[in-house]
């Protein structure tokens, strides 16, 4: 699904935010429980999830909040992958 022309600006500055000052970024992030180390950006209705490894950022997913169930799950298998490589 794509996402809403609206929201695509604010979740792009939201993720560039936290790219460029970390957990100091000046939005809404709060780690997810049971599946550390991804976290979650919150912009609006949307939640990015996201791992940070080796000093990089890796979005995992991107969804609407009461949506977030499933993509929790299908986002921890691809953090999974993406800190055994």
């Amino acid at each position: 699904m794509a996402l809403p022309a609206r929201f695509r600006a604010a979740i792009r500055s939201d993720i560039e935010a936290v790219a460029e000052y970390g957990i100091k970024a000046p939005a809404s992030i709060r780690s997810i429980t049971g599946q550390r180390p991804m976290m979650e950006i919150r912009t609006g209705q949307y939640r990015t999830l996201f791992v940070v490894d080796r000093g990089e950022l890796w979005i995992l997913g991107c969804v609407k909040k009461q949506d977030q169930r499933h993509a929790i799950e299908v986002a921890a298998e691809r953090m999974t992958l993406v800190l055994e490589r």
